[in-house]
């Protein structure tokens, strides 16, 4: 498990290199991840963009549009 500091370093990382960019394709590597199924992901998921990149704790919250 990482360390908090870590943590934070890797969200705000992220917030620089997501920020305004559009989720464009989905590619589920593990079943577990999309019980629902990959379809309902993509649905849900592409064609956003990255509004911000939060965290509660050493959980990544991922801001999108739309």
């Amino acid at each position: 498990m990482p360390e908090l500091p870590e943590v934070e370093t890797v969200r705000r990382d992220l917030r620089i290199s997501l920020r305004g960019k559009k989720i464009a394709s989905l590619k589920i590597m593990a079943d577990k991840i999309a019980p629902q199924g990959e379809a309902l992901l993509k649905r849900v998921l592409v064609g956003n963009s990255f509004k911000d990149v939060d965290r509660i704790g050493k959980r990544l919250i991922f801001r999108l549009t739309k």
